[in-house]
């Protein structure tokens, strides 16, 4: 359906004589929107969820704004609602332990974003029915579950957003809230991750969002960047992706052709032009240069093997450090069986031995970019490395030595010692002179790419950018994420009916 400008008066004027659920306004032709805010502690929360109604609001949406650590109150909990002398730093970790405690006697990881669900069906009165130019604010996602469940119930109408702010940042707003340095550093760890299955665990939560904003002092870089992020989800104008956007999404589609059965990861090398120098992925070598494709005979990859290199090698090392304890007599042999090796396994889990990352036989997908890029006699040098997952220290190396300008990530990788190791050539989230800058990913999450910046709806059809005298558009306005109302069932239903209406129509005629 297009879009006339027609003075001040909207006209929609059909595409196609053929016609569509939505064309029976069977649906609201300005859909509800459910943003669920995922951001780390000292974030400037009030700030982000007041950016974020304007900007709504500004297309004429009526916004409501849902505290999810609120619906702890559902529940009996054995830790108690924080006092009301209590400082900044005692009701954040008081209400941390609540989310915890409520997720833990449920055994509902989700059991907050369940009951925010529950509370816009109320809000909707109780009648099933859609309302149209409404969103709701969910303040805020903490556990991977949450953002799982909100997906798998209302689809496209769901979007997450990650707002991201530097850690020095975060830490200036707890202090200036009143936190003492030692109830930063705690705070900050936990609500990163708690290591409890149902505790805090925003490192696995925020890599999840359909798009990063960089949240800070700027207040108006901020409003700037939601203005731009809700004209692409409402369709409002026509917008292009930015040079990171488009070599994350590179770097994204390159991850997908991994066969690894840990996980996929991508990187992506882009001049300062933009152009695309080369694409990696993690994914075993081959004879003869690069990398094992699907159809290739004889393939030997892990998954055709039937093990994990690295898990293989682990194992064995630890089976190895038992053999060496009972050959010192420091372990009984009789006690030295399967079992014992299986539970020193279990018990090494967390530790620097199960972070092991040199036994796995694929290359790591920045490495895999760089190796591509000499392959065909391309220069690195200060160019821009994009990849899905935070490089490890093995990687960062040959990044270093690589001559990469800077390095722009998503996802975070804990086993990484990059840090640690190369403070002398490597700096996080800030530029600093002389060093390769590690920075987090800001724009719309490669996920979203396709749907957000494609001139063809997820059904295939054109969406009109200019008039029939070829000028663009001055008024636009159709919502990119639509709330899936219906199931198929219902809408094969309404089809049958709409196909009922007009065979009844021509058989009077």
């Amino acid at each position: 359906m297009g879009v006339r400008s027609k003075g001040k008066k909207r006209v929609f004027a059909p595409k196609s004589r053929s016609g569509s659920l939505e064309a029976e306004a069977v649906e609201p032709s300005h859909p509800e929107l459910v943003v669920g805010i995922v951001a780390a502690v000292g974030t400037p929360i009030d700030l982000a969820v007041r950016l974020i109604a304007q900007s709504i609001e500004s297309f004429g949406y009526a916004v409501e704004t849902l505290h999810l650590s609120q619906y702890t109150d559902q529940f009996k909990l054995r830790n108690r609602p924080p006092s009301s002398p209590a400082s900044s730093a005692e009701r954040i970790d008081a209400m941390m332990s609540r989310g915890t405690e409520a997720r833990e006697i449920t055994a509902r990881d989700d059991i907050l974003a369940l009951a925010a669900i529950a509370d816009i069906h109320v809000r909707r009165r109780g009648h099933n029915a859609a309302r149209s130019r409404a969103a709701y604010v969910l303040r805020q996602l903490k556990h991977p579950d949450e953002i799982y469940l909100l997906r798998e119930t209302y689809g496209e109408g769901f979007l997450a957003l990650g707002f991201y702010s530097p850690r020095v940042d975060r830490e200036r707003h707890l202090r200036e809230g009143g936190a003492k340095e030692s109830e930063i550093k705690k705070l900050i760890e936990r609500d990163a991750h708690e290591g409890l299955d149902s505790g805090q665990r925003f490192r696995d939560t925020f890599h999840l969002a359909d798009a990063f904003v960089r949240i800070g002092s700027d207040s108006a870089a901020c409003e700037q960047e939601l203005r731009r992020i809700f004209s692409l989800i409402f369709g409002a104008e026509i917008i292009a992706p930015r040079r990171d956007e488009f070599g994350m999404f590179q770097a994204f589609g390159a991850a997908l052709r991994s066969a690894q059965m840990g996980r996929q990861v991508g990187a992506s090398l882009l001049s300062d032009l933009g152009d695309v120098i080369a694409v990696g992925t993690n994914e075993v070598p081959r004879a003869g240069g690069g990398s094992y494709w699907e159809g290739i005979d004889p393939d030997v990859r892990d998954h055709r093997r039937g093990a994990d290199s690295s898990d293989e090698m682990k194992s064995g090392l630890v089976a190895e450090v038992v053999q060496r304890l009972v050959a010192a007599r420091m372990l009984k042999a009789k006690r030295a069986g399967p079992d014992v090796i299986s539970r020193a396994s279990a018990a090494l889990s967390s530790s620097r031995l199960d972070a092991l990352i040199e036994f796995g036989r694929a290359v790591h997908a920045e490495a895999d970019a760089i190796a591509a890029a000499v392959r065909l006699g391309v220069s690195t040098r200060d160019a821009d490395l994009f990849c899905t997952t935070f490089p490890c220290h093995l990687c960062a190396k040959q990044i270093i030595a690589a001559g990469i300008g800077t390095v722009t990530f998503i996802e975070p990788y804990p086993k990484s010692l990059a840090e640690e190791l190369h403070r002398d050539a490597i700096c996080l989230e800030e530029p600093q002179e002389g060093k390769v800058l590690f920075k987090p990913f800001v724009g719309v999450a490669p996920r979203r790419y396709a749907q957000l910046f494609s001139m063809l709806s997820p059904a295939g059809r054109v969406i009109d950018r200019k008039d029939k005298m070829g000028k663009p558009l001055d008024s636009l306005f159709r919502p990119r994420l639509r709330m899936p109302y219906f199931s198929a069932l219902e809408r094969e239903r309404l089809v049958s009916e709409q196909l009922g209406k007009i065979t009844n129509k021509k058989g009077k005629s």
